[in-house]
């Protein structure tokens, strides 16, 4: 294998902007969402964690779900501001007990989310491991289309 070919076609696909195109399939099973995905991929660029699902229940109702093991209600935090969802977790030092093994991850975090045009929260819950953020579109009576009678 020639590592300098690996080398260019490394650089093409992520210097291209590849890797930020969300393919149409997938931006087409989030209506709502249809533009958020170039900009939710530039945040938190680096990061994984935690890891989340966003599910579509509607064109216009969306859930966006987290796995935060360990955590507590009381240690999360939901804020909507400026058209970003933001979850922010802060985790608590056990020192009841040495661990010998870590593996599941209770580091501190903020995790963003650009929500689509009149994107709004509805609701949150934690229940088992998970929290869920609904998210729907609440589109003003002022922008929605208006059919005219024709006289």
């Amino acid at each position: 294998m020639n590592i300098s070919n690996y080398k260019d076609d490394y650089k093409k696909y992520y210097h291209d902007g590849a890797v930020n195109t969300v393919p149409k399939m997938i931006s087409d099973a989030f209506v709502g969402f249809d533009k958020m995905f170039d900009r939710l991929t530039s945040f938190d660029a680096g990061s994984s964690y935690p890891p989340f699902n966003v599910i579509k229940l509607s064109d216009d109702l969306f859930v966006i779900q987290l796995a935060l093991a360990g955590f507590t209600k009381e240690t999360l935090t939901v804020i909507e501001e400026n058209g970003t969802l933001v979850v922010t977790g802060e985790s608590k030092e056990d020192e009841q007990h040495t661990y010998v093994y870590r593996g599941i991850g209770m580091r501190k975090f903020t995790k963003r989310f650009a929500l689509a045009e009149h994107m709004r929260v509805k609701d949150t819950w934690y229940e088992n491991g998970l929290l869920s953020v609904s998210v729907f579109r609440d589109i003003p009576e002022s922008v929605k289309p208006k059919t005219f009678k024709i006289k």
